[in-house]
């Protein structure tokens, strides 16, 4: 079998999954994965170092601390130390140094496994495990550190908020609602749309929302599409209503809203604001008396036609004009008997109640 040296970043991945089937190990995935792979192996297996296959895998430095080599004026004694002799003649001096221990020299074995576990580093990891890892840690790092009574107190005030907030739109919509002049307003705008609705021939802007985006055959009849064939108009359809401008440039519209709006609108204002039956409490106080205005609404309503046929030109019966000013009557009534009294302030009470008294 081949041995292997050199670097595992300038190998091949086919290189590399050779490697790891020699080496025992999994063979599959990237070539990154592979490197990793096969470095923690080498790391884990030191004793792969001494196999001449795979000791090339391994880096190797020199040893840093050789003996140096004796000197011509050195000479070893037969005791085992070596003698240094002077270099000039006069001079009977010696000096004698001894020779340094077998045992202090670092096996060559030691130096070896630990330039490799130095040069054979396990790589990064990837950014997607990091970010998984960092993510993990403050998560816990932040629980760790929430109190939970905190969080608990945190979900009672945004509770106890929601409950003000819904309290002083319940308050708010019964105070609307408790006004007879607010009713008869609610009446006749739903008069008012409905007619609208009737009366305009509506156009309508479609508009595709998904493919092919259009919503046309641009001349292909549908009787030809084949079932397996894909749709040659979108599925999904909006359809935006608008008013065409030549039904705004005629006068017919004008002319059939202000017939309605005299005995539905402007005889009963005007009544309403002239005549009122406590004019020390209501009159006063708004400047028209809403039970005035709904009797007189609904006598114009049972005095006729007023020059339109209600049921052809704005398709609405007179059945319904009447249901519509009678309920405005009846709640106008209930008013006027009633006394209407003023609702109390709006008060920011707790919905919630934090702790229960005993």
């Amino acid at each position: 079998m081949a041995a292997y040296s050199g670097s595992l970043a300038s190998k091949k991945k086919q290189d590399l999954q050779d490697l790891a089937s020699d080496l025992g190990i999994d063979t599959s995935g990237t070539k990154d994965d592979l490197q990793e792979r096969i470095k923690r192996h080498l790391a884990e297996h030191q004793e792969l170092a001494q196999d001449p296959r795979f000791s090339g895998l391994y880096s190797r430095k020199k040893p840093a601390n050789r003996q140096p080599s004796m000197s011509i004026n050195e000479n070893v004694e037969p005791s085992g130390q070596v003698v240094q002799r002077p270099h000039t003649r006069q001079s009977q001096a010696v000096t004698v140094f001894p020779v340094t221990n077998e045992s202090e020299i670092p096996d060559v074995q030691q130096a070896e496994e630990r330039i490799a576990e130095e040069a054979v580093a396990i790589a990064p990891q990837s950014p997607t495990r990091s970010i998984i890892e960092f993510v993990s840690k403050k998560t816990q790092e932040v629980l760790a550190a929430t109190d939970p009574d905190a969080v608990v107190e945190v979900v009672r005030e945004k509770g106890r908020v929601a409950g003000q907030e819904v309290n002083k739109g319940t308050t708010w919509l019964k105070r609307f609602l408790s006004n007879a002049n607010n009713i008869t307003s609610l009446t006749i705008v739903a008069e008012l749309l409905y007619i609208l609705y009737t009366v305009i021939p509506w156009q309508y802007y479609q508009i595709p929302l998904n493919a092919p985006y259009t919503t046309r055959y641009d001349g292909i009849s549908p009787v030809t599409i084949m079932p397996e064939d894909p749709p040659l108009v979108s599925t999904r359809i909006a359809s935006i209503p608008y008013i065409p401008h030549t039904f705004l440039t005629q006068p017919t519209i004008y002319s059939t809203l202000i017939l309605w709006a005299l005995p539905t609108l402007l005889i009963p204002l005007c009544f309403g604001g002239l005549v009122s039956f406590k004019p020390g409490h209501a009159w006063s106080a708004s400047g028209q008396d809403a039970l005035t205005a709904a009797i007189v609404r609904l006598a114009c309503v049972f005095a006729g036609d007023w020059g339109l046929d209600w049921s052809n030109e704005l398709g609405i019966s007179q059945k319904w004009r009447i249901l519509s000013a009678s309920l405005a009557g009846a709640f106008s009534l209930a008013e006027a008997i009633g006394g209407r009294a003023p609702l109390p302030p709006v008060v920011d009470t707790p919905a919630v109640e934090s702790e229960t008294e005993e």
